[in-house]
């Protein structure tokens, strides 16, 4: 998905959608007559669609609108607003990060304000209404708008799904009284009706550096930092085991993501090419143009 800009005897700006249903071989082209600068594109089934079109950001203020497409993104039918002129539950000041559904009426909706509080909100009517999901945030006491003093900030990432029942969630923490930064996972056995807090704590340096893989709800990778964090769990996050050694020759720089198809084989994705491992990450190539 890309905004897409042209110039000539007049001004045009459209979204445009590229879609393949045989792995990439061939590509169908949809527009779209409005631009978004930070499109959220997400797909339940081969049909069912959601994408957020965001619309111009001031004063700290992000509105956007949510189209949800029912064929497979040839159409689609806006469903939702977050402006002055269109009361929300959805925070104005907010920065989504994504969203996530396990089926075309339930999903969730993540991200942070721009006075570091989180946002985590639940749909069970396909994305026309929103309501506020009870979470047991770190420090929760500290969190709620009242007490909330600007040194902490904390974010939100999509959660994933391994089936209607099981999934992970990632929350970004940073204080900036003592510079902690780090983030914790949170599971749910219940398709997301309560969530259990991992206790590891993943220190890194970088925001938003942080990258994972899950194959299953046990067995999982991360990286951060630039690969100087590199660790595996097999146990759904509860425990972690440093795989460090594994990248040190390699010389990543901006790391972009990194994606695993099952326990072996796996792909890290940075700014100078791709890496490929079929080891479990224990030793990795580089896939040569």
């Amino acid at each position: 998905i890309m905004p897409y800009q042209e110039t000539q005897t007049k001004y045009v700006s459209r979204t445009i959608i590229y879609r393949t249903l045989d792995k990439g071989v061939h590509w169908d082209r949809f527009e779209l007559p409005q631009t978004s600068m930070r499109p959220a594109l997400f797909f339940a089934d081969k049909n069912t669609g959601w994408m957020t079109i965001q619309q111009s950001w001031g004063l700290g203020q992000h509105p956007f609108d949510l189209y949800t497409t029912k064929d497979g993104g040839k159409t689609w039918d806006k469903i939702h607003s977050v402006s002055m002129d269109a009361p929300s539950s959805i925070p104005l000041s907010g920065l989504i990060d994504g969203f996530y559904f396990i089926d075309a009426q339930t999903g969730w909706l993540t991200g942070g304000t721009n006075m570091g509080l989180p946002i985590l909100m639940q749909t069970t009517d396909g994305g026309v209404t929103w309501k506020d999901v009870e979470f047991p945030y770190q420090d929760g006491s500290i969190l709620g708008s009242e007490n909330h003093t600007g040194d902490t900030n904390v974010k939100v990432a999509p959660p994933f799904f391994f089936n209607r029942t099981d999934g992970l969630i990632q929350v970004e923490y940073f204080y900036s009284v003592n510079n902690e930064h780090y983030s914790l996972f949170y599971h749910t056995g219940n398709g997301g009706k309560s969530w259990t807090k991992k206790d590891k704590k993943i220190v890194y340096n970088d925001s938003d550096s942080l990258k994972y893989s899950f194959v299953d709800k046990e067995n999982g990778w991360l990286i951060a930092d630039d690969g100087k964090e590199f660790m595996k769990t097999a146990d759904g996050g509860t425990t972690w085991a440093s795989l460090n050694d594994a990248l040190s020759a390699l010389s990543l720089k901006r790391i972009l993501d990194i994606r695993f198809v099952d326990k072996s084989n796996g792909w890290i994705l940075d700014e100078t090419g791709l890496f490929k491992t079929t080891d479990s990450g224990k030793r990795w190539k580089k896939i040569e143009q």
